[in-house]
């Protein structure tokens, strides 16, 4: 994609949105990579398909609940972040939305990928994943026209693509049921936060200095911005968590099956979940 995109100001921008995207992906996401596939894999060993369909969907509604918040509020606040942490990289704004909205999202989606691999079922998982070889026509032909945004929809559509056909394979092989209507009061909570975060981080957080690097910016008058903005993030997350209390939040059954999984920070998360 670097080698794809016009110009080295363009690769510079697309390398920086994939980088900040990434690090806070990382942050939210990978310590529950390394305990899907032995989860699964010793599912698989004990062949009890209610404890397979049980662990899926507890899995699929801790996701919801970490990433549809956490896309939401990264749109909002990315234009901040960029300006920021990488004011010369501005041009980057739009990419880094798409990419944390596609990102996360398959995050959130990712989970029967680890039951394919776990279960040993490898014709449909590389019929999914053979799926991003469309990615190759899109490089060479759509983003050299479209650059950064181009590039940004290639990244995240033919994941989700992946992604998704590996869902929808496994979900029909292993007739397990994605917790649609808990996705749905997540994305409740999060519409929400939105509605307080969206003025805030459109109208009252307007970076206080240029975007030219080349000028100077008061460390004083950058703490202060970066301060506001956290403020505002931890006031949407609030408005996240008492909406989503509100509309039901977790249940006690699937709190102690979450607690059984032994997740990483699962037990600090469902503090507040």
């Amino acid at each position: 994609m670097l080698l794809v995109v016009p110009g080295f100001a363009a690769a510079g921008s697309l390398k920086f949105a994939h980088s900040l995207v990434g690090q806070l992906l990382t942050a939210l996401w990978s310590p529950l990579l390394g305990v899907q596939i032995p989860l699964f894999a010793r599912l698989q060993q004990r062949g009890d398909p209610r404890q397979l369909h049980d662990a899926y969907r507890l899995l699929s509604k801790f996701l919801a609940a970490i990433m549809l918040p956490a896309a939401t509020g990264l749109f909002l606040l990315m234009p901040n972040l960029v300006m920021l942490l990488g004011r010369q990289y501005a041009d980057a704004i739009p990419a880094a939305r798409i990419l944390t909205l596609g990102l996360c999202l398959d995050a959130a989606i990712s989970v029967p990928l680890a039951i394919l691999m776990a279960y040993e079922h490898y014709r449909p998982m590389l019929i999914a994943r053979s799926c991003a070889l469309l990615a190759i026509p899109l490089v060479i032909f759509l983003v050299p026209r479209t650059e950064l945004i181009g590039a940004a929809l290639v990244m995240t559509g033919t994941r989700i693509l992946c992604d998704g056909l590996a869902m929808a394979l496994a979900l029909r092989h292993f007739r397990l049921s994605y917790p649609t209507r808990f996705a749905l009061r997540v994305f409740g909570a999060s519409l929400a936060m939105a509605a307080v975060v969206a003025p805030l981080a459109l109208l009252v957080l307007t970076p206080p200095f240029p975007a030219d690097p080349k000028i100077a910016v008061d460390k004083l008058l950058w703490l202060g911005y970066l301060v506001g903005n956290a403020a505002s993030g931890g006031l949407g997350a609030l408005v996240f968590l008492g909406v989503f209390k509100l509309t039901g939040g977790l249940d006690p059954n699937d709190r102690q099956r979450i607690r059984e999984l032994r997740l990483p920070l699962a037990n600090k998360l469902l503090r507040f979940l």
